[in-house]
């Protein structure tokens, strides 16, 4: 193979690594975090208990599993531990 064609599949791999991060660090950290500014400034009352409960459990459990994903996009990307 030549350079180019190298340098190409690392261009892909490094781009599909950082969307991949990207996108992690959205759902478990970025969404998460916002809610939680929006209701400590704003009243979410308004909001039946349910679903209320379900968005902080779902935020505890994000913070709390966000270095997991992180963790399994790093190794997925890696060609050693792919063959493992």
């Amino acid at each position: 193979t030549s350079i180019t064609s190298e340098a190409m599949k690392m261009r892909k791999l490094y781009i599909s690594v950082l969307l991949r991060q990207t996108t992690n660090l959205l759902v478990f950290y970025v969404y998460p975090l916002l809610f939680t500014i929006i209701a400590f400034r704003f009243q979410v009352d308004f909001l039946p208990d349910a679903i209320l409960a379900t968005f902080r459990i779902g935020g505890v459990m994000s913070y709390s599993l966000q270095s997991l994903p992180q963790f399994y996009v790093l190794l997925s990307a890696n060609k050693t531990f792919r063959r493992v």
